[in-house]
């Protein structure tokens, strides 16, 4: 439920406390209703990097919304070298999915992840704050990850912004 609270303030411009009180309440009255960028006739994921959310896609509306944490922008040391945790932009395509659970990986574990460029990951994670924290990686709360899963397939898109 914090998630759900957490990824319908971030879409309102809301104070992100997880905590549904009065200026949740009084949104959800008239909230905000997010259209996607891009019409597909398939499934797709949207990634909003300002608001921090993953918009489900499908038949051109947005069916659901999932809080997020992307790239933090912060440096950091791995595998022999420095690296920034930027999240790449632009339109991906779902190319390799690990379906086994976590998948462990040099800068940590990742459930269910759907890879969409190099390394980089939509992927259920133990720590999915309200800002930009990731390696780069797209997280989301590991109770949303199956449902992203199970709706999205290979090649299907995924667009960053």
């Amino acid at each position: 439920t914090y998630h759900a609270v957490v990824a319908f303030q971030k879409v309102q411009g809301l104070t992100r406390d997880g905590v549904a009180g009065q200026a949740t309440w009084a949104r959800l009255a008239r909230p905000f209703v997010p259209a996607p960028r891009y019409r597909l006739a398939t499934g797709s994921l949207e990634v909003d990097l300002t608001r921090q959310v993953v918009y489900y896609i499908r038949n051109g509306a947005v069916q659901r919304i999932v809080d997020s944490s992307t790239g933090s922008g912060a440096w950091y040391y791995s595998r022999g070298r420095w690296a920034r945790a930027i999240t790449p932009t632009g339109r991906f395509r779902i190319y390799w999915r690990y379906s086994s659970g976590w998948q462990p990986g040099p800068l940590g574990s990742m459930y269910r992840p759907n890879y969409f460029y190099g390394g980089y990951a939509v992927h259920g994670y133990e720590s999915v704050p309200d800002y930009p924290a990731s390696h780069g990686c797209i997280r989301t709360f590991i109770a949303d990850q199956p449902e992203i899963y199970n709706r999205i397939n290979f090649g299907e898109s995924i667009f960053v912004f």
